[in-house]
């Protein structure tokens, strides 16, 4: 598994929003920031049904979970 950043403005349900992380913090609030998850052959991230399950409690609770971070910067 590995950590797969979205895209500012990008759907977080689309794998081809996500990139490779670039180390800096991800601005704004409320919203994904980066993914935990395996890649697929193109590198892009693949979403499990579990994976799935935490971004959708992370959005609504505003708390990350082991494999969703959220955005916390101004």
């Amino acid at each position: 598994m590995s950590w797969h950043q979205l895209k500012p403005n990008g759907d977080p349900t689309k794998a081809a929003d996500y990139t490779t992380p670039s180390g800096t913090p991800c601005s704004g609030t409320g919203k994904i920031c980066q993914i935990n998850a395996t890649p697929d052959a193109s590198g892009r991230p693949v979403f499990t049904n579990a994976l799935r399950d935490e971004m959708i409690r992370s959005l609504q609770t505003g708390i990350a979970e082991p494999n969703v971070e959220l955005r916390s910067t101004p």
